[in-house]
Formats: C-alpha cells, sequence, structure tokens
C-alpha cells in the first residue's frame, strides 16, 4: 500500500473571488464545484481545494491511497487517533480525517474512479 500527497485545501472566506483567482492560472483546470461549498482544480499532477468557511483559516493535507479501509485500519491500530469512520464527501471523495501533533489535518482518501 502507498500513500501519496494529492494536494491542498485552502479555507477561504469568498469562493467565488478565490475561484476567479485560481481560474487564471495557466494549465489550472476546475475538476469539481459544489456551491457555497469547495471548487476544486487541477494544476498539474496536483490539485487544490477551496473550501468555503467564510474566513480565512488556515488549510489541510491530502493524501491520496488505494485501499483507505486498510490505511484506516493501520493508523487505528497504531494509536493515531481519527476523527471518525471513513465516509463518502459531497464531491465524490471518500475520507476519513486526523489531526497531528500541532493541530494540522491530514485527510487520507480514495477517490473513486471517474470517467474522463
Amino acid at each position: 500500500m502507498t500513500v501519496s500527497l494529492d494536494g491542498l485545501t485552502l479555507q477561504v472566506s469568498d469562493l467565488d473571488t478565490s475561484r476567479k483567482f485560481y481560474d487564471k492560472i495557466p494549465g489550472a483546470v476546475e475538476e469539481v464545484f459544489v456551491p457555497r461549498r469547495i471548487a476544486i482544480f487541477r494544476i498539474g499532477k496536483a490539485r487544490i481545494g477551496l473550501l468555503s468557511t467564510g474566513l480565512h483559516r488556515g488549510f489541510h493535507m491530502e493524501f491520496e491511497t488505494e485501499n483507505l479501509d486498510q490505511l484506516f485500519s493501520l493508523l487505528k491500530q497504531s494509536g493515531i487517533k481519527i476523527t471518525g469512520e471513513p465516509k463518502m464527501r459531497p464531491h465524490g471523495e471518500r475520507t476519513f480525517i486526523v489531526f497531528d501533533p500541532d493541530g494540522y489535518q491530514l485527510e487520507f482518501e480514495e477517490i473513486e474512479s471517474q470517467e474522463n
């Protein structure tokens, strides 16, 4: 099993303003848009999420794996505190979240295959 850093999600105060900004970056492609909630752009091999929180509060890291359930079990057995069971998000990712010792959020995800 491997884990790969897939992208970052920024917590933004104004989703529409942030979408317009990131849309101007050459090669940026908006892959997901849920009005008033989230936009996800692919920029090269990585993704950047724009999560509408109404505040600028920071970011979280996203790690992709091919077997989310196995990773969940391994991390749980290792004693890492996990916020909850894996669940499907509205934007098509199945994820679970942990916090590192400094409070940074790490989201582990298994993306359902998407037809292009």
